[in-house]
């Protein structure tokens, strides 16, 4: 019939096409990549066997920095074709590799110089890669260094396997070079972050350390100088009133004995307050003031600080007023209020020498300023908010004496209130620190 009959087309009209290969299964991939292992070995100068196919270009260089390109890395594996081969690999990255071949003669090189990262097969005798990684994890030197394994094994089973023996990553052969070595290198970087996160909690610690000994040093020192200090004083004050007895005039020019005390007292004041500034310190570094607080007349504290700083002001050639009009009366801690206003009032007098010096008591709804003005040189806007650090100073210390704790006490002072302490500027020249107080009021009042 008909359709049986097979129709002859010319040669040149019929179009072979190939059946494609099916891809390589079993152990033949890897047959090839050790045999091309074995040809390709370590020295560039030397060239695989010639099988007429074109020649695979070398591997380029992997970017390595510096500080990477000096880690030691322990290349572990039983065959000495594999093993030169990889080495050959890494070198073009690292230079300095060394190589063990067996677990054990890793391990116990390990032991004595421990490398940056071990490359590690898992099939190996005397003890192999998972046996290895299990002893570096099991010791404390040697805990830490970052492992890659290396195995002919396959799928997620096997990776999950060598990971879970405690390595950092698994590769699977055949591998490219470039992926080889780039995983060297996340892991050494990897390995170069986590030992500077260890080295700055270290020195963290270390710091906080010293800072708790520094502060448990001036908190034993300032109680110590406390008691002689504050007897000294007495005994000094005792002597000026005991020589102010004696003077035969008021217009008679004071003889060297009463200079000579006056003197004394006012360094002694001076060291008293430094004293007391290096208690209030030891007591800020552990927690909030501990207040108590009873009935203050704010105006009548404010007149207080005045009539105590006028000698002061004479001698710093300065008219220094008080503008409080009305009693102004709370619950407040009448002693460290007190400090607060008389610290502002010296640092007023200190820095606006030979210029008026303005002391306000102003209250307002639901609050009390306390404001200390000066028409001194005033302060740069940039070292407003620093000058209330600890430590701080407007000026440099070979200018004015001082811990430079007067305003970081007084800020803590008048949070401890509740309230705030800020800085503007004064108009026509200077400063006004201002320290605003909830006007805690007393019942009934």
């Amino acid at each position: 019939p008909s359709w049986l009959v097979t129709p002859t087309l010319p040669p040149e009209r019929v179009e072979r096409t190939a059946r494609p290969r099916s891809a390589p299964t079993g152990a033949a991939p890897f047959v090839e990549e050790a045999r091309r292992w074995s040809a390709d070995v370590i020295d560039t100068d030397i060239s695989p066997p010639d099988t007429g196919a074109p020649a695979a270009s070398e591997p380029p260089a992997l970017e390595v920095s510096a500080e990477l390109a000096r880690s030691r890395i322990l290349l572990v594996d039983d065959n000495v074709d594999l093993r030169t081969y990889v080495a050959g690999l890494l070198k073009r990255g690292f230079p300095h590799v060394e190589t063990a071949t067996n677990g054990q003669d890793a391990l116990e090189q390990a032991r004595v110089r421990p490398p940056d990262l071990i490359l590690s097969d898992v099939m190996m005798p005397v003890l192999d890669g998972f046996g290895l990684v299990r002893a570096l994890r099991a010791d404390e030197r040697t805990r830490a260094i970052p492992i890659i394994l290396l195995s002919a094994r396959a799928g997620d089973e096997a990776t999950v396997e060598g990971l879970q023996s405690g390595a950092d990553d698994y590769l699977v052969k055949p591998f490219s070079a470039r992926e080889l070595l780039v995983r060297v290198r996340t892991q050494l970087d990897m390995a170069r972050v986590r030992r500077q996160v260890v080295r700055n909690a270290v020195e963290k610690d270390s710091l906080r350390e010293s800072v708790r000994t520094r502060d448990e040093f001036l908190r034993l020192v300032s109680h110590e100088l406390r008691t002689p200090v504050s007897a000294l004083s007495l005994n000094v004050q005792s002597l000026v009133r005991s020589l102010e007895a004696q003077a035969p005039a008021p217009d008679t020019a004071p003889d060297a004995a009463r200079v000579k005390a006056r003197t004394t007292e006012k360094h002694l004041q001076r060291l008293t307050r430094l004293v007391e500034q290096l208690l209030d310190v030891s007591e800020l570094v552990t927690g909030p003031l501990d207040l108590s607080r009873e009935e203050v007349d704010l105006t009548q504290l404010a007149a207080t600080v005045v009539a105590q700083a006028r000698e002061k002001a004479l001698r710093a050639d300065c008219v220094l007023t008080l503008e409080a009009p009305l009693p102004v009366v709370g619950r407040y801690d009448r002693a460290r209020l007190h400090q607060l206003l008389d610290g502002l009032v010296d640092n007023a007098l200190k820095f606006g020498a030979g210029r008026p010096v303005t002391v306000s008591v102003v209250r307002e709804a639901g609050r009390v300023t306390l404001a200390v003005r000066d028409h001194g040189a005033g302060i740069e806007p940039e070292d407003q908010e620093r000058i209330f650090g600890r430590f701080e100073r407007a000026v440099p210390a070979k200018h004015h004496g001082g811990f430079g704790l007067g305003l970081w006490i007084a800020r803590h002072i008048a949070e401890a209130h509740g309230g705030s302490i800020h800085l503007g500027p004064t108009e026509g020249g200077g400063a006004t620190f201002s320290a605003v107080l909830p006007l805690d009021v007393t019942p009934g009042g």
